[in-house]
């Protein structure tokens, strides 16, 4: 992509991404300019931002495509059971509507990560088209589910975290990058926004002019259970990674050794008992030095065919 926006990596302790590296099929996945934009920019971005051209997802990609869109349809769910939880004359009509957006945002998240999770080909996305379009759903995801739980936020956190585990991870692949996933948890309890949070909280309460104590601390709580999930998914997914990279590299040493073997025995079971065959001929005669002659060139022959297969 000429002119991408990327992050400094170099500065963030994630491992740096060369320019136009090669990455599952993808082509030219990123173009380093070396713009000085923070990594959580270029994962709002998304996957499809890193991609060129179409591309057909890997094994590794299409299970963390999975695994976000299960936490997608968790979100989901966990809106409509505020819902049903609820006594019925205790359930205002913002609620459904609220919990009606977080259901048609998570639908809508799925069907984004159903074409990966299909092996389907993957078209590339415009950089900022897809930040806005994606943080919107996320603040419609996250800031609906708070409003929907007014206890309960670990559930909540737990899906919300799911999503974001799966849906970074597949961020960092795209990129070339295996995140170190302890750094970016600590990035991101020292990131400004982490802070503002915790400070909109505590005046809050010293105020008393928002939610109660306890809805405060449920939704900070939220936000780590959020935290430690999507850590620990990206952990899970990045040790799959190197499962099935394992899995790989053991296939392909094994087919590169039969097709060694399977040469082998062709040439010392073809060729060269041909040749020998002929040099036994030459010797005694037998054959006159035309037909020798034509049975090489034959032998030739096949011997060029051989290499274009």
């Amino acid at each position: 992509m000429s002119g991408a926006w990327v992050p400094a990596w170099a500065s963030i302790g994630v491992v740096d991404v060369g320019q136009n590296d090669e990455v599952d099929g993808r082509g030219d996945t990123v173009e380093y300019t070396g713009d000085e934009f923070d990594l959580w920019l270029a994962m709002a971005a998304g996957h499809r931002v890193w991609s060129e051209r179409a591309f057909v997802a890997g094994p590794r990609e299409r299970v963390a495509a999975a695994v976000a869109a299960m936490g997608a349809a968790g979100c989901a769910v966990a809106a409509v059971c505020a819902v049903l939880l609820r006594p019925p004359d205790d359930v205002p009509g913002l609620l459904i509507v609220t919990a009606g957006l977080v259901v048609l945002t998570a639908a809508a998240a799925v069907v984004d990560y159903r074409a990966v999770i299909l092996g389907e080909p993957v078209g590339g996305a415009p950089f900022w088209p897809s930040v806005i379009w994606r943080g919107l759903l996320f603040l419609v995801l996250v800031g609906g589910l708070a409003a929907c739980f007014n206890r309960g936020h670990v559930g909540a956190g737990a899906v919300a975290g799911l999503l974001c585990g799966g849906d970074l991870t597949l961020t960092l692949w795209a990129l070339g990058s295996d995140a170190r996933w302890l750094d970016l948890g600590r990035r991101f309890v020292l990131s400004p926004v982490h802070l503002g949070a915790v400070g909109a909280a505590l005046a809050a309460i010293v105020t008393s002019t928002g939610p109660s104590v306890f809805v405060v601390v449920g939704m900070y709580v939220g936000v780590w259970a959020a935290l430690g999930v999507a850590l620990a998914t990206m952990k899970l997914l990045e040790a799959l990674a190197v499962h099935f990279d394992d899995q790989y590299e053991a296939h392909r040493a094994d087919v590169i050794a039969r097709e060694r073997a399977h040469r082998a025995h062709w040439l010392h079971d073809d060729v060269l008992s041909e040749v020998r065959l002929a040099s036994l001929r030459i010797g005694s005669g037998s054959a006159s030095a035309e037909q020798i002659n034509a049975e090489l060139l034959d032998l030739d022959h096949r011997l060029r065919l051989r290499q274009l297969e």
